[in-house]
């Protein structure tokens, strides 16, 4: 019998110190998939991409999840554990610790990747990344201390425990080269890099045709795209001595292009030209708008006003009546039969005679049409605000605020561009670009490496891609495929599911639970009896 108890302790010393081996080694692995996650939080780009950080950090939280559990069951929180000697109270604390620690952190992630809301999702992230920041020092204190017992474990693996390593970590790399966006930052797009793709000059107003098979750049100089096909073609007159200040492919009408330009207003039938310019007596056209209903009404703004023709550009009248300041009229936008436009001051509705105010938002360069018929006014420090029919609202929650010394104290939003699925993109002044998946209602800093390289001005999503016209020309970008619920609960099934193989090709080699009293009197009661 006193050579049992010693047999069993040995066998539970063991087994503990397995768990506690293995979760040390996922706890580590949990961290080093987290760092592409920190880098993207500080504005850098990661080496790694997001979706694949997605799938191994889930497998790991999944594996920890068993080991963590087997762990606390195994050593409960009692004071003593039988079959190990000598546990102080500190290190009781310490297990209690972790145990609790780590439970937190798993929570948080797992609530993390559920598609709340983003501003709750965004929430959860951060209680998952401070839960985690915390265990740092536990964790440490635990490595430290029985750092040389977890070496002398791992340079004597056996075999089937090196089998048992293998079958746990292969689904990982499985997970890894078929990742798809899970996390918050993930779905957002953010992580990879952009690309130069197109012309490397200003660039500041992109649009697709109405039939979406051109992609169509202005700035210095305007360029024109067959989507698909890598190459670009120069077309017009402009350059960087009279870029392309506003953009306007019109669905239908006597003109394919209206281009404003610092020297005044050109129509292209085509869009390789011949490009004429209109008689307007107008300079510095940031904007066009062509009716819908009236193909032979056009719209320009300039640093004289706002000017209108109604005959397909051949006779222009100033029509400025109700605006603040004329010379700082800026943008125009149809929302269904009502004209928008604004200057240095407020957003205007035109009335049929003259500029109604519709909203006190000053600095607005960029009207863009929303999803469900909605307007979306862009400000140079003002922020962004969303126009439904009724009323005018704000709609930057997680847009930066800047506090500059001199020059307007805001959100600098250049444009607001809508894709598929409730995403939407900021261009900023100062920001790179940030995303939102809820339509513009709250917003995420994706890109603010963007931020380097000047200004972005205007983001445009194509399918899988993004593109982007920037200070120094037109950027690629290509986002991560998105995830399902079924595809995450089938990598987290993996990841438990590839503990228990583990667990049991480890199991018949060592007990992770030692007999108690009445499993020893059993052993006992069946060994053969000495002979007298």
């Amino acid at each position: 019998m006193g050579s049992s108890a010693p047999a069993g302790g040995s066998r539970s010393r063991s087994s503990l110190g397995w768990l506690g081996t293995g979760l040390v080694l996922l706890v580590t692995l949990a961290w080093l998939s987290a760092v592409p996650y920190l880098l993207v939080g500080s504005g850098l780009r990661s080496p790694l991409r997001l979706a694949t950080a997605d799938a191994v950090h889930l497998y790991v939280g999944s594996a920890m999840v068993v080991f963590l559990v087997a762990k606390v069951a195994r050593v409960g929180l009692r004071t003593a554990v039988p079959g190990v000697p000598g546990l102080v109270l500190w290190q009781r604390w310490l297990s209690w610790s972790l145990g609790l620690g780590y439970g937190a952190v798993i929570v948080t992630g797992a609530l993390a990747f559920v598609p709340w809301s983003p501003p709750v999702r965004g929430d959860l992230a951060d209680a998952h990344l401070i839960a985690s920041v915390w265990m740092v020092v536990p964790t440490t204190w635990h490595v430290v201390h029985h750092r040389s017992r977890a070496y002398d474990r791992l340079r004597r693996l056996s075999a089937p425990r090196w089998v048992g390593l293998v079958v746990l970590l292969v689904p990982i790399g499985a997970a890894a080269l078929l990742g798809r966006a899970a996390a918050l930052p993930t779905q957002t797009g953010a992580g990879a890099a952009w690309r130069p793709a197109g012309p490397q000059a200003f660039l500041d107003r992109l649009a697709l045709t109405p039939d979406r098979r051109h992609l169509v750049a202005g700035g210095a100089g305007l360029f024109v795209q067959r989507v698909g096909d890598p190459h670009w073609r120069r077309v017009g007159p402009f350059g960087a001595d009279d870029p392309v200040l506003g953009l306007e492919l019109p669905a239908r009408g006597p003109y394919a292009v209206l281009a404003g330009a610092v020297d005044g207003l050109w129509g292209a039938r085509q869009l390789d030209g011949p490009y004429e310019r209109l008689p307007v007596q107008a300079t510095d056209v940031h904007a066009v708008a062509v009716d819908f209903a009236q193909t032979d009404t056009v719209w320009a703004s300039s640093d004289q006003g706002m000017w209108r023709t109604t005959d397909g550009g051949h006779r222009w009248e100033l029509l400025s009546s109700g605006l603040a300041d004329p010379a700082s009229a800026w943008s125009l936008a149809w929302r269904g039969q009502s004209l928008f436009g604004s200057d240095g001051q407020a957003v205007y509705r035109w009335t049929g005679d003259r500029w109604a105010r519709s909203s006190s938002q000053y600095g607005v360069v960029m009207l863009d049409p929303g999803p469900r018929g909605q307007l979306v006014a862009s400000s140079m420090g003002d922020g962004v605000q969303v126009y439904d029919g009724g009323s005018w609202r704000r709609t930057q929650a997680g847009l930066t605020v800047h506090n500059h010394r001199s020059g307007p104290t805001g959100v600098h939003v250049v444009s607001v561009s809508f894709g598929a699925g409730g995403r939407a993109y900021a261009g900023t002044m100062e920001d790179g670009v940030d995303a939102s998946l809820d339509g513009g209602r709250t917003w995420n800093q994706s890109w603010p490496q963007l931020a380097g390289d000047g200004v972005t001005w205007r983001v445009l999503p194509m399918g899988s891609h993004l593109v982007a016209a920037t200070d120094h020309g037109l950027l690629d970008y290509r986002l991560p495929t998105a995830g399902g619920a079924g595809w995450w609960w089938w990598v987290g099934l993996a990841g438990g599911g590839g503990v228990v193989a583990v667990f049991a090709v480890w199991v018949s080699r060592s007990p992770i639970v030692a007999p108690d009293g009445r499993a020893r009197r059993a052993m006992l009661r069946r060994r053969p009896r000495p002979r007298r």
